[in-house]
């Protein structure tokens, strides 16, 4: 092996770097082509009352899977910290913050995108 297994650090933190360059590049790039962030409330289609309640357990159901599954499995960054609390703090600390920026992006850039393209891809 080129790369020994418990010291993949430098690759993962490329492709960090990589990952967030490109989203921060998509939503700038989404936000200056539409002039802003369009309208992030008022929806522009009639939703009945059981669709709603059922896209709201899905927005739900998709927030809890992905922070159960950035729970159970750990970064591997975390593995090989120098104390034994070091891989309990991985899913407490900032995996909801990046949860949360994650799905602000993803609102900013498909409110800013049916503005440009007229429906939601």
């Amino acid at each position: 092996m080129f790369v020994k297994p418990y010291r993949p650090q430098h690759f993962f933190l490329v492709s960090f770097v990589g990952m967030s360059g490109t989203v921060i590049g998509m939503l700038i790039w989404s936000l200056a082509a539409s002039h802003g962030a369009g309208n992030l409330v008022s929806s522009t289609q009639e939703i009945l009352a059981g669709e709603t309640e059922f896209q709201f357990f899905q927005a739900v159901c998709a927030l809890t899977t992905s922070y159960s599954g950035m729970s159970i499995r750990p970064s591997d960054c975390s593995q090989d910290g120098k104390t034994p609390p070091a891989v309990h703090w991985v899913p407490v600390s900032p995996n909801p913050l990046f949860v949360a920026i994650t799905a602000i992006f993803g609102v900013l850039v498909t409110s800013a995108m049916r503005d440009v393209y007229g429906t939601i891809i």
